[in-house]
């Protein structure tokens, strides 16, 4: 996990007695302010969190008389095992009640409570950060349960981390942390960018919000800042009003408007926008594109070196072409065989299984990769761009080998927020380029770009009959019916629909053998239509598919899925 880089674990008593500790304090938490049904769910990186009690089962290790430890780790349950002899039917049915009701209080939404009261205690980001890790600790080692739930938490207290300690240093100021802004452009404009960079939004949503509200200013006649005075929510239903009908826009691009525009009422001109009933753009269902297996092999056959890594990056692991090119050296988890993917769509995090496919590539990678770094350390212009100031923060972080782009650029190029010179990741429009020249080599027709890999990645879990939960946690979806989109592409959910145009061939082939047979005319009509309808489908294998290693895989990242308790 990246939280090493703020909390150095210490032994493994230390850790269990910190453990004991904090889940004391936690459970005292929860007896003073249990909660209750009105609570509302809260959203981390993107994961809604529910309240309620945790549906949890016992899962005591047996001793060898065959009867249940009791693994609530209080310390009264203990008491009296040693020197008073086994414990009688009604002791252990106690603790078995009393542990049972302690598991369902242990969820990450009541966890999320107790933080936001140590927060508001004025414990720093970093001590709240040990405490989940001692309740995960706790989890594993005591309660002998997953503490899969509690990752988000504690990937989303690491951004927190980061963001408090470059405020604490001062860097809310415009010359370090908003960097150089144009001076001959508009003052709207130019806050606008200064409240968008404080805000920790991207480069290219930067570009896109400002583009939207030159494109509003302009259609509305406004010069500067003051004349936003007269502006208010008719303005902006009228504006989307125009892009939908007048301009026939499409719904995305209507949508970033709205939300561009949204953004700078909220952080330049602090106040609320109003409610907007603008006609909308018609957004279409669009069914995304799926390669089969054959038709992946194939495209990947076309590939080579970094670029067929990547692809199969997106393919193995369901990732956006933009996580993959933005990897750093950190997050790769050999070990456990993990990728952790930061600041991803909505600046969610998560963490994907690495296929065993990929192991030895990626190292290979990254001994390649180590020894271009340490060629820029000799040549003294070792340096990574880093989020949220760290790089002034901690002054050697940006040499470090740990932060570097693990698919970097052959050279360095200038940051076009603060004009310093880093080796930046690969351009997210190298890779289509590659991509589309083996499409085409494979003699595939469909429409296949990098996020086709994505939609492939998910349809074929769904063809292997993984729960549709997991592909969510895995794509990184905030709500299930977005993931729902791949049952429409698999043709294999649901009773088998046989087309009239088969049935009539059928028919007509089996009256043909009737004709030349004579006897048995019925029985051979039957088992002719039953042919046509239930032969499967034979594809022929590519020389990816001939590989031992992709037939035993037998889908996407399915082997470390399993072992990383995905499957």
């Amino acid at each position: 996990m990246p939280s090493d880089l703020f909390i150095k674990p210490g032994s493994a008593e230390q850790e269990l007695r910190w453990a004991k500790i904090w889940m004391n304090q936690f459970k005292f938490f929860m007896a003073k302010y249990p909660g209750s049904e009105s609570d509302k769910p809260v959203r981390v990186n993107g994961e809604l969190i529910q309240p309620g009690p945790a549906k949890l089962k016992s899962q005591g290790h047996k001793t060898s008389s065959g009867k249940t430890d009791d693994v609530s780790g209080d310390a009264g349950s203990q008491k009296g095992k040693a020197g008073d002899g086994e414990p009688s039917g009604s002791e252990e049915a106690a603790s078995q009640e009393k542990q049972l009701r302690t598991l369902g209080h242990f969820t990450a939404y009541n966890v999320i409570r107790f933080l936001k009261s140590k927060r508001d205690e004025g414990m720093p980001a970093w001590k709240r950060m040990k405490v989940i890790r001692a309740l995960m600790v706790y989890r594993r080692v005591v309660l002998l349960l997953p503490d899969d739930d509690l990752i988000p938490l504690m990937m989303k207290m690491e951004e927190i981390i980061i963001l408090e300690r470059s405020r604490e240093a001062g860097y809310d100021s415009v010359e370090e942390a908003v960097g150089k802004i144009d001076p001959s452009e508009i003052d709207a404009v130019q806050e606008f960018r200064r409240a968008l960079r404080k805000d920790g939004k991207r480069l290219q949503t930067e570009r896109s919000y400002v583009g939207k509200l030159k494109s509003f200013m302009m259609a509305r006649g406004l010069t500067c800042l003051s004349d936003f005075d007269n502006i208010g929510a008719a303005d902006v239903e009228a504006h989307l009003t125009d892009l939908a009908v007048d301009g026939n826009v499409a719904a995305s691009t209507q949508n970033t408007a709205f939300h561009g525009l949204l953004a700078f009422f909220k952080l330049v001109l602090k106040r609320d926008m109003g409610k907007i009933e603008a006609i909308r753009a018609n957004k279409g269902k669009q069914v995304p594109t799926v390669m089969s297996a054959d038709e992946v092999g194939r495209v990947f056959d076309g590939l080579e070196g970094v670029h067929l890594v990547i692809a199969e990056l997106l393919y193995g692991c369901g990732m956006r072409i933009s996580e993959a090119v933005r990897l750093r050296v950190k997050d790769l988890d050999f070990d456990n065989r993990r990728i952790e993917i930061h600041q991803s769509k909505g600046g969610k995090s998560r963490v994907v299984p690495m296929p065993e496919e990929l192991v030895e590539p990626l190292q290979r990678f990254m001994a390649t990769r180590r020894a271009l770094h340490e060629h820029d350390v000799a040549d003294g212009r070792a340096s990574v761009w880093l989020p949220h100031a760290l790089a002034k923060k901690y002054p050697s972080a940006p040499r470090q080998f740990r932060w570097q782009y693990l698919f970097a650029s052959s050279r360095f190029s200038k940051d076009p927020r603060t004009g310093r010179f880093h080796r930046h990741h690969l351009h997210h429009d190298t890779f289509p380029i590659h991509l589309r020249r083996a499409v085409e080599a494979a003699g595939i027709t469909k429409h296949v770009t990098s996020h086709t890999f994505r939609h492939c990645f998910a349809t074929h879990l769904l063809w292997d009959n993984t729960d549709i939960r997991r592909i969510q946690m895995l794509l990184g979806h905030s709500d299930v019916k977005t993931t729902m989109i791949y049952t429409h592409v698999d043709n294999r959910i649901g009773p088998v629909v046989v087309s009239p145009l088969d049935r009539l061939r059928a028919e007509v082939n089996s009256s043909e053998q009737d004709d030349e047979k004579g006897s048995g005319a019925d029985e051979v009509r039957e088992c002719g239509a039953a042919y046509a309808v239930r032969r499967p489908r034979v594809q022929p294998q590519s020389r990816f598919q001939s590989r031992a290693s992709f037939r035993a895989r037998g889908g996407p990242c399915s082997q470390a899925m399993v072992s990383c308790g995905a499957g």
